[in-house]
C-alpha cells in the first residue's frame, strides 16, 4: 500500500501543524536577529517578528476563546439544558458545578 511507514495523523494534527510553524518561525527570525548587524536588515528582520508575533498572539486569543466555548458547551450538555449564558466567557470557571432548584 502507499502508506505503509508513514504514522497517521488525525485532522486535529494536520490542523495544529501551522500554527507550529508560526512559532517556529518567530524563533527563526529572532535568531536572525541575533546574528546580524546590517540597519536595513534589522529593521525588516524587526518588522517582520513584530507581524509574525502579533498574529500568534492572535491565533493563541482565538484557542482560548474557542476551548472557553466549547467548555459552555458540556456545561450545558451536563446540565440538560440550552442557553446557560455568560456576560464574558472568561468568568467560566472549571470546577464542580451543583445546580439547586428553588
Amino acid at each position: 500500500g502507499g502508506g505503509r511507514g508513514k504514522p497517521v495523523q488525525n485532522l486535529q494534527s494536520y490542523l495544529i501543524m501551522p500554527f507550529q510553524r508560526l512559532v517556529r518561525y518567530r524563533m527563526l527570525i529572532d535568531r536572525l536577529l541575533s546574528c546580524t548587524d546590517v540597519p536595513s536588515e534589522m529593521r525588516m528582520l524587526e518588522e517582520g517578528l513584530k507581524h509574525v508575533t502579533e498574529l500568534v498572539e492572535r491565533c493563541n486569543a482565538t484557542k482560548h476563546k474557542m476551548d472557553g466555548r466549547r467548555n459552555l458547551r458540556r456545561i450545558e450538555k451536563s446540565l440538560g439544558r440550552k442557553g446557560v449564558s455568560c456576560a464574558s466567557l472568561k468568568c467560566l470557571i472549571q470546577g464542580r458545578l451543583t445546580f439547586m432548584q428553588e
